[in-house]
């Protein structure tokens, strides 16, 4: 045809969009999603600065925040829906006021990384980030190695290399701080970062008690932190995951476990499997995906016990159901990591005579929440750090 020709469909990599356009495949890309991660993409393209795109990770968050309320918003990029709520530009940033003071970030997950870095840009000199382990990304270094979900790395790969790439920003891992080592960091600022782990005990819809057997400590039973990053051994062929979260994490699990040759079945309290990540159509694809491997999916299943022959559950009838599992994986819900929080909360003399005139926390370590919640939350204390009270967030626009 002699027609200019437009494409679309997850065209995320400029160097491949580039490539592309220059063999004469496509005279167009329509990238609508890439665009909200970034909307001045093509500006960076066309300045040689693809190094600094924020590429679109997949999420979705775009099109589930929509649906689900009505405002935008991204995994990526903070300000998507906030330029008119807040005034925020992605990439226009105001040097703050009290920029002179040194800054510790205890946990470089998305919201630690997402904090420094825009501290950095609002012209903080001195920004600290420590991490008990080794290498940053917090619970992502373990959630971007399940099926799929690999681009979602891109939110610790970016702003690792913003972070390597700024010399006001020290990173140091492998280093658990306590209390005392916090006290004498000597950061005027503290903002507590340290994200929140699956809970090793699922507990009763019904009764909020614990779950008798459902204990992570036991042999036969599992977190998915525990087998993909601790090494935790899975005992058996026949897995049953157990999912009270009801999104892509799930799906991601099981295929994970499939993919290591475990034939597993999805069970879960919900009648709609999966059902928070409806919105956009591709947890249907994933389901489709769990099934054509042999997997099987058990909805309005409410666990009542787990033995060593497998789990227990009461079915929609509200009759008891034995599964057969040689392990149980439960995803029953997160807790914060607040403690350091906590126990520093309750320190203010020790604080004020280390120097330490302000701590906040921020991310998973508040409450546990999605990922683009998480980012956001890190933006949003570095946006507005040198408001009267940057723990309460500025008043928004409500449209």
């Amino acid at each position: 045809t002699d027609k200019p020709v437009v494409g679309t469909g997850r065209f995320t990599d400029p160097d491949r969009m580039l490539e592309i356009i220059d063999s004469g495949q496509l005279d167009f890309i329509g990238a609508a999603r890439p665009g909200i991660a970034d909307p001045f993409m093509p500006r960076k393209i066309a300045a040689g600065e693809v190094g600094q795109v924020r590429k679109c990770i997949g999420s979705n968050r775009c099109a589930i925040a929509s649906a689900m309320d009505g405002n935008m918003a991204c995994s990526q990029n903070a300000t998507t829906g906030e330029e008119h709520r807040r005034g925020w530009a992605p990439e226009r940033f105001t040097p703050a006021t009290n920029a002179d003071r040194p800054v510790l970030i205890v946990g470089a997950g998305p919201a630690g990384l997402e904090c420094a870095t825009v501290l950095a840009r609002r012209g903080f000199k001195d920004v600290q980030i420590v991490d008990a382990e080794g290498e940053m990304g917090g619970h992502m270094r373990w959630f971007s190695q399940l099926p799929g979900f690999g681009e979602w790395g891109r939110v610790v790969s970016e702003r690792k290399a913003i972070v390597e790439n700024t010399p006001d920003i020290k990173f140091s891992g492998s280093k658990r701080l306590d209390a005392d080592g916090v006290l004498a960091s000597g950061a005027a600022i503290v903002i507590v970062a340290t994200g929140s782990h699956w809970a090793t005990q699922a507990d009763s819809f019904f009764t909020n008690t614990p779950i008798p057997g459902a204990d992570a400590s036991l042999d036969h039973v599992l977190t998915p932190e525990q087998f993909i990053v601790g090494g935790k051994k899975i005992p058996g062929k026949h897995v049953v995951v157990y999912d009270c979260q009801a999104d892509f994490l799930a799906l991601g699990v099981v295929q994970y476990l499939q993919a290591q040759g475990h034939e597993v079945e999805l069970a879960s309290p919900f009648a709609d499997i999966a059902m928070r990540s409806h919105s956009d159509g591709v947890s249907h694809a994933l389901i489709g995906a769990i099934g054509a491997a042999g997997g099987r999916l058990r909805p309005s299943h409410f666990m009542v016990a787990v033995a060593p022959t497998g789990p227990v559950f009461l079915d929609s009838t509200m009759s008891e159901t034995p599964v057969e599992a040689d392990a149980t994986v439960l995803l029953a819900r997160r807790s914060s990591d607040s403690e350091l929080y906590t126990e520093l909360l309750g320190m203010a003399d020790e604080r004020e005579s280390a120097g330490i005139e302000a701590l906040y926390r921020i991310g998973d370590c508040i409450a546990p929440q999605d990922l683009a919640d998480a980012v956001f939350s890190g933006h949003r204390l570095a946006r507005e750090i040198d408001a009267a009270d940057p723990a309460l967030p500025l008043p928004a626009l409500r449209v």
